[in-house]
């Protein structure tokens, strides 16, 4: 061997001690760190993390996790693994919220559900809100969102985002909901959107979903249920009154949405949630078609560019949305 070749593998020796070193160092830190963060075992920090209590578990999400890893889900054409991972995600979500998967099945009483899986809920909401304004054909600008003031502090940052003007409707201070009544007094000619809450952040209670979907029917306004919380759990939760389309008694809204967290499911603190569409009409408005980008230097396989969410859930190295895809794979683990 070469004095030259001695020497480049003396240097690789070398950086990869160096880099060993760096590494114990980085995850060294880091467990400094994490011992200043709330305990994500015990139920403790309920909404930030769901803890099943089962190592198993555990290990299934982080395994899932390592596997996508290098995955980047900008183009599906390329990792196709990260589209089946979303489908079977929202077709999960399309089946215990009761909703229809057969076109034919296109009625006033339910609909088509479509979705797609998001960072988190913010995106959802906003994702929502700007649905419902492009379907109405308003520009930026132009339109209000009537809400109860107990909605989610996410839809004040879609309006001001997508220049709505915001009108929060007052709730009982017993009851913590809003009244149908109060929804259709503050609705407007520009109104794209109503929103509910199922249920809400402050009071946990169950606004009246029926009764305000026959207002958003009535004025021909798309409806969108912030099922966040309860989503995972309203579904199981027994007796209740109407709150998605699909249940027996449900809110008969022409166009309606739901954002639902999917954590629950897979007992995951990774922040991934669907959202779910009823009427394609409305979950066309979500999708953006870069049409218009060219790349004169380099060959694009797929010169069509669908951006159909904000950020792309599986955009981050790491995908979020596998560990919460792997439980509910064949079903829940646990019950």
């Amino acid at each position: 061997m070469s004095s030259t070749r001695a020497e480049e593998l003396q240097g690789k020796i070398v950086e990869s001690a160096n880099l060993e070193k760096r590494a114990a160092d980085i995850l060294s830190r880091l467990r400094s760190l994490r011992e200043q963060d709330a305990p994500t075992h015990g139920g403790r920090v309920l909404s930030y993390v769901y803890d099943s209590g089962l190592a198993a578990l555990d290990e299934l999400a982080a395994d899932a996790a390592r596997l996508v890893q290098p995955v980047n889900g900008l183009d599906p054409t390329v990792f196709p693994s990260t589209a089946v991972m979303e489908r079977e995600l929202v077709a999960f979500a399309r089946e215990f919220l009761h909703g229809a998967s057969d076109p034919a099945a296109d009625t006033d009483a339910g609909g088509v559900v479509v979705g797609n899986v998001t960072s988190g809920g913010t995106e959802s909401c906003v994702l929502a809100v700007k649905a419902a304004r492009d379907f109405r054909g308003l520009p930026p600008g132009e339109g209000s969102l009537v809400l109860p003031t107990t909605a989610h502090a996410a839809f004040h940052k879609a309006a001001h985002l997508l220049g709505l003007e915001l009108i929060l409707v007052p709730v009982d201070p017993t009851s913590g909901r809003v009244g149908a009544q109060d929804i259709a007094t503050a609705v407007r000619k520009d109104t794209v959107l109503i929103v509910v809450s199922a249920p809400s952040y402050p009071f946990a209670a169950l606004d009246p979903i029926a009764d305000v979907a026959e207002v958003a029917r009535a004025h021909s306004i798309p409806l969108h249920v912030d099922a966040c919380i309860g989503g995972l759990a309203l579904p199981w939760w027994g007796d209740l009154p109407p709150w998605i389309s699909g249940f027996p008694g449900s809110p008969a809204c022409r166009s309606i949405s739901t954002s639902t967290d999917t954590r629950p499911k897979a007992f995951r603190s990774c922040c991934t949630e669907g959202e779910i569409c009823i009427a394609s009409s409305i979950s066309d408005s979500r999708t953006g078609r870069g049409t218009r980008w060219s790349i004169p230097r380099f060959s694009v396989p797929n010169p069509l560019l669908l951006l159909p969410v904000l950020g792309r859930f599986r955009k981050s190295s790491g995908n979020p949305g596998t560990p919460n895809w792997c439980p509910g794979r064949s079903g829940p683990l646990v019950h």
